[in-house]
């Protein structure tokens, strides 16, 4: 279940939906298909969920550790940084739906009423779901059918129909808060422009001063926001973003591992061989040979 991002103007991730023309992402996957059994750091406007079924799977919302066991699930609302990884070092199995609240928008009142709210609210970037708690668990369920029915010719009308019974068990369960926290609104946004900036500049050199610049504020608070965020310095976020780019020209292209490391914007192909190594343990040439057979 790997997806190759591309991003909108407003810097969130363009998901590639199983239609076009109907906002809904809907697979299933396994950590171990992911280098470092990690997920790309990401976001997008796309309510997401994520059920475990098999193994243990931590997630990262916004600095935020939650981790679910199989039977579990967690709901990310929009907007939100974050991604999924193995704690443990173990393989996981998971279902991955993402469905755009503009599903939910039958018209502009229900919108405004119901839908903004909670989509835009600061209190609730993500919700734990539980299979021993009966509304969360009747949620699973519903989520456990879009994922079962979604190659059948009614896929469409199922997904919908179900996404508005989750949203009525979550809106008639959850206390929908107004405050929101400006600071912390703030410090995301810095985190977002950081980010795509090093996603936009990892080929060329980069200092730490540049990613600071980029989300308008200094060293310090920069290397402040990435460890409450994303528990990593900008540095390290720069290196594992090459290194996935890297994994990506392994896989899908035959250029020389020499042409990669540049491309990546590695120094030399002694340190990106070396780099590499360190967190995937493996060679780059190993890992292209051990690609080539799996496809």
């Amino acid at each position: 279940m790997k997806r190759y991002s591309t991003f909108n103007v407003d810097l969130s991730e363009n998901v590639a939906y199983n239609d076009p023309a109907f906002p809904a992402y809907i697979t299933s996957g396994f950590l171990s298909c992911y280098p470092d059994l990690k997920g790309c750091t990401h976001w997008h406007e796309d309510w997401e969920f994520i059920i475990v079924l098999e193994g243990l799977e931590t997630y990262n919302v916004n600095g935020n550790l939650i981790e679910i066991e199989a039977g579990d699930a967690i709901f990310v609302n929009s907007r939100q940084v974050h991604y999924g990884f193995s704690a443990d070092r173990k393989d996981c199995e998971f279902i991955c739906i993402l469905l755009n609240p503009s599903l939910l928008c039958s018209n502009k009142d229900f919108d405004e009423k119901f839908v903004k709210p909670f989509t835009y609210n600061a209190n609730y970037p993500f919700i734990k779901l539980s299979r021993k708690i009966q509304w969360q668990n009747k949620i699973i369920k519903l989520l456990k059918e879009i994922h079962l029915k979604k190659d059948e010719k009614t896929w469409q009308f199922i997904t919908q129909r179900n996404f508005f019974s989750i949203f009525e068990l979550i809106y008639s369960n959850v206390d929908i808060k107004s405050e929101k926290s400006a600071q912390n609104s703030a410090e995301l946004n810095a985190l977002k422009l950081m980010m795509v900036f090093i996603q936009d500049n990892y080929k060329r050199k980069i200092s730490l001063e540049d990613i600071a610049s980029a989300g308008f504020c200094c060293k310090s608070k920069c290397s402040s926001i990435f460890s409450q965020y994303l528990k990593e310095s900008p540095i390290i976020y720069l290196i594992k973003y090459r290194l996935k780019i890297s994994t990506e020209l392994l896989c899908k292209t035959g250029i020389p591992i020499t042409e990669i490391a540049y491309e990546c914007g590695f120094s030399g192909t002694s340190y990106f061989c070396e780099t590499f190594h360190k967190y995937y343990k493996t060679t780059p040439l190993d890992f292209r040979k051990d690609s080539a057979q799996i496809s």
